[in-house]
């Protein structure tokens, strides 16, 4: 064999082993416990009812990997086809967005993001629709995506519906809704420049493809940028466009007044800002901070962030009841509303509230007014969940500017012992991580979402324990006073 060959050789050995590397990597990253496998499986289906929609469940995937950062959640729905199809699309999404980081130069930890969450809208209880909102920011600092996508469903047939479907094939229904969208959105008083109204309501199939139906009206949606820097949309109400709808629609039609039928039980539109308050009998002791116990020479506080999950979190609570312990939870506020009974059981058993924000964004990329929706959002789902505040506020990433000291209204807890749980997901090396370099006064950070953190947690405890370690709230650790709101915007790591 000559040098040449035998270097080729070596080249498409070595990329083998790389492109081995990479899809391995992939698979066990991408496809680990939190996420779920790249072929859906009918078996992992569960049944729920939400608030959201009549059976359907909140899905999330929240996963890390070395340059990238994905927060996204979906329906999961009772026809396990249309259950399948919404799985697929939001793989689909966070394939797309790693494959365009991918390409990006000069990538650093948690550079690129992805955040999508969604609300649903529905006209009957087999008419389903969902309105997904898309962030995207890259490390090269351009422009974020930001998107609107729809889907449509018939829970009956599982059929993704299109348009079209909607509409009498005979009938002309896109010229009445280019006239009608253009009406609407002329008398946006948000949309400035009237000039972009006409291409944006031109008969183009690209001009109504974001849509959702309620009981009321057929509602069209054109993302920032389009139209107006905001996001802006158009809803029009089903009276106006009565005589070109198909009998898929007009069946669950009052035609005395062009709304949904008994639309008491079956206006299911939700968009998704904050749940009913949960009752709940409030301990004697709410709102006060306990002081550390004189007993606990050696405090310590653990943390938990980007929760609460549907079994992860109860059985972690479990776990600290049995072992006598309690914690601080920072939650996501888009997860609190999924779950509110999670939350208040949180609170009722003791632990502690943390404010997480409502999407995980990464905070000193927003202007002072995101930064304040994405804590304000999360701040009153969590009172709603729970009834009480919480004290404490945590931002993604660790990720903090002056913008976010000032709007936090709370004081910010960082941490001091990190054992990239999220990165290394084998519970052994997360458990030497953690007993190796906890100290007296040490904030730990910990992620509620991962197995392999879950399987740690009581063996971090009884070790801890073992070395003469107690554990308290963060509060507690802290010294804070009971109105944490007089130490807002101070940034704490660990006992002073």
């Amino acid at each position: 064999m000559t040098t040449k060959a035998f270097g080729l050789v070596i080249i498409l050995i070595v990329a083998a082993v790389l492109t081995g590397g990479y899809f391995w990597w992939r698979a066990e990253n991408v496809n680990s416990g939190d996420v779920a496998s790249s072929r859906y499986n009918p078996d992992d289906y569960l049944t729920a009812n939400s608030d959201l929609f009549p059976g359907v469940e909140v899905e999330s995937i929240t996963q890390y990997w070395e340059e990238f950062a994905v927060t996204a959640q979906y329906p999961k729905t009772p026809n396990k086809q249309v259950a399948e199809s919404l799985y697929k699309f939001v793989e689909a999404k966070i394939d797309e967005f790693i494959k365009e980081g991918e390409k990006r130069p000069n990538r650093n930890e948690w550079d690129d993001e992805m955040h999508l969450t969604f609300s649903t809208f529905g006209l009957a209880p087999n008419l389903f629709s969902v309105k997904f909102n898309l962030n995207e920011y890259f490390t090269d600092n351009s422009d974020p995506v930001i998107d609107i996508i729809t889907k449509a469903y018939d829970f009956n047939t599982g059929r993704e519906l299109k348009l079209a479907d909607l509409f009498d094939p005979q009938a002309s229904y896109q010229d009445r809704l280019s006239d009608l969208t253009n009406q609407g959105l002329q008398a946006d008083s948000e949309v400035t420049d009237k000039r972009l109204i006409g291409p944006a309501t031109a008969v183009e199939p690209q001009n109504f493809q974001r849509f959702t139906f309620d009981s009321d009206s057929l509602t069209f949606y054109y993302p920032a940028g389009q139209v107006s820097s905001q996001a802006r949309k158009v809803d029009i109400p089903y009276g106006r466009i009565d005589d070109l709808l198909s009998p898929l629609v007009k069946q669950h039609l009052d035609p005395l007044t062009n709304k949904a039928k008994k639309a008491s039980d079956i206006d299911v539109t939700k968009p998704i800002p904050v749940p009913t308050p949960v009752p709940t009998a409030t301990p004697s002791d709410s709102g006060k901070v306990k002081p550390i116990p004189d007993t606990c020479a050696n405090p310590v506080a653990l943390t938990f962030d980007d929760g609460p999950h549907k079994t992860l979190t109860p059985a972690k609570l479990d776990v600290l009841k049995e072992k006598g312990v309690v914690a601080t939870f920072f939650m996501i506020g888009n997860q609190v509303i999924a779950y509110p009974d999670i939350v208040n059981r949180i609170y009722q058993e003791g632990h502690e509230l943390g404010n997480h924000t409502w999407d995980h964004q990464q905070l000193t990329r927003l202007d002072s007014a995101g930064v304040k929706d994405e804590i304000q959002r999360a701040e009153a789902a969590i009172k709603n969940a729970a009834g009480q505040d919480a004290p404490v506020f945590r931002p993604p990433y660790g990720a903090y500017n002056d913008t976010v000291k000032q709007e936090a209204k709370l004081p910010i807890i960082l941490w001091s012992v990190d054992p990239k749980d999220w990165q290394d997901r084998v519970t052994s090396i997360v458990d030497d991580r953690v007993n190796s370099a906890t100290k007296r006064g040490d904030i730990i950070l910990l992620h509620d979402i991962h197995q392999s953190t879950e399987d740690a947690v009581p063996l971090i405890i009884d070790q801890l324990k073992a070395k003469g370690f107690c554990f308290v709230t963060v509060s507690q650790l802290l010294g804070l006073p009971e109105n944490t709101a007089s130490v807002a915007g101070q940034v704490y790591s660990k006992q002073k």
